[in-house]
């Protein structure tokens, strides 16, 4: 009788393993199952905490979106600061615009200088090129 039992539990056992042959050599090698039953379980822990953190923002941007959406229609803001905050950039961009316009007036100077200093270059180009010419119709 035991014989019996012991027979059907080892068959049964053997057809388990004929069919599930991973297991099988995962139970003949326990260094390389033990690293992955390890690798897994932290891989969970991981899978699980991304899960808990994006819950969480889940929540935070549940709580928060009517708040916003209320200050987006109400438009709520402090006068007094921005109208501090506003002369501030005012004066800032006007002292910049009088800079830019400085460089720029500048810039049109020496624009002109170099525009007069081309004409005269012209002008004794083009009388050396009429001398020249001269000299030329000449000699023929």
């Amino acid at each position: 009788m035991e014989f019996a039992i012991q027979s059907s539990i080892q068959s049964l056992f053997n057809s388990w393993i004929i069919e599930h042959p991973f297991v099988f050599w995962l139970w003949q090698h326990p260094i390389i199952s033990f690293v992955g039953l390890l690798l897994s379980v932290v891989l969970l822990f991981r899978l699980f905490s991304v899960i808990a953190k994006l819950l969480d923002l889940l929540w935070i941007w549940l709580l928060k979106s009517p708040i916003v959406l209320i200050k987006s229609v109400f438009r709520f803001k402090k006068p007094e600061t921005t109208a501090i905050i506003r002369t501030q950039n005012l004066t800032l961009e006007s002292e910049k615009i009088t800079k830019i316009i400085q460089q720029l007036e500048l810039i049109n100077s020496q624009q002109q200088q170099i525009m007069a200093d081309i004409a005269v270059l012209k002008k004794q180009s083009g009388l050396k090129n009429m001398q020249k010419h001269q000299e030329d119709t000449s000699a023929l």
